[in-house]
């Protein structure tokens, strides 16, 4: 009996020895202060998983009103674009240690279009299921900086030939995405679910725009005035943070973004989201302040 007693003290100490061995190659420091908010009551970090949906719409040739006229919008959404990929690569590899967190991150537009493999290959998934497999991760997030410049450059390269052709392309049908979708894209059991959504707060599609006396199924600017609300969603995604970006009101007025943000915010309350931040446009580096502030990496 003492002869296997003494058997499993040192199977288990060999056993934490070879993991400590293996995570300190791979860069992780089990001990290192979190960098990103969502830690549970053991300390352990709860993993980011974040989808961006893109609204890409006529809002993409305007140019913003805020007296920021060195951008258009095409190029101030490519550069939020990148500033998102670098937060997160820095996030994933702070000082180049690359950590067994597991955040995953994603750009989609919906409706999907008919060609998705760009989209696909700006999506990253972190998670380490075998210590074997960090190295294979930690190249993948180093081709994150070269798959979305190219994605980015495409998809919007894509979208600003529809605009051209129809200079009221609909864009994204947001208010359909959040009655279905949403719940297969943006929620995962054990993550910390977030949505950023780049849009000029005018929310409509042909497909799914309603109007029932004071009550949208979208936002207008013709119908802002008189609208009180977003028409409700029955469904509930408690698990699940918003942030819409880069509201740009049609009249630039202080009273229309006030307007904007209290629909947008009502309509993702009366889903079960608490946490709703709506931002309106402003220079690139300061929405990204917004940005990295919300997420807290």
């Amino acid at each position: 009996m003492k002869f296997v007693s003494r058997t499993k003290i040192n199977l288990s100490t060999l056993l934490l020895i070879s993991l400590s061995v293996i995570f300190s190659c791979g860069g992780y420091d089990g001990n290192s202060e979190s960098t990103q908010k969502g830690e549970d009551s053991n300390n352990t970090i709860t993993p980011l998983n974040i989808t961006v949906l893109l609204d890409l719409s006529d809002r993409i040739k305007q140019d913003d009103n805020t007296g920021n006229t060195k951008y258009i919008q095409l190029e101030k959404d490519s550069i939020l674009l990148m500033n998102i990929q670098k937060s997160f690569y820095n996030n994933q590899a702070p000082n180049g240690k690359f950590k067994v967190v597991g955040n995953r991150i994603k750009v989609i537009c919906y409706p999907y279009p008919q060609d998705v493999s760009k989209l696909e290959d700006m999506e990253f998934d972190m998670k380490v299921n075998d210590p074997n497999d960090i190295s294979n991760k930690q190249k993948q997030l180093l081709s994150m900086d070269s798959a979305w410049k190219t994605g980015i450059s495409y998809i919007y390269r894509q979208a600003k030939v529809e605009v051209d052709k129809d200079p009221k392309f609909p864009g994204s049908d947001i208010w359909s995405f959040f009655n279905g979708p949403v719940e297969v894209e943006c929620v995962e059991d054990g993550y910390r679910n977030i949505l950023l959504i780049l849009t000029d707060g005018y929310i409509y599609h042909k497909n799914s725009w309603k109007k029932n006396g004071t009550v949208c199924r979208g936002i207008l600017s013709e119908t802002l005035k008189s609208q009180t609300a977003i028409e409700p969603i029955n469904k509930e995604y408690e698990n699940l943070e918003v942030m819409f970006l880069e509201i740009n009101t049609s009249k630039g007025t202080p009273e229309e973004f006030d307007k904007i943000e209290k629909l947008l915010t009502d309509w993702c309350n009366n889903m079960g989201i608490q946490k709703v931040k709506v931002v309106q446009t402003n220079s690139p580096q300061t929405t990204k302040s917004y940005v990295d502030k919300f997420i807290g990496w």
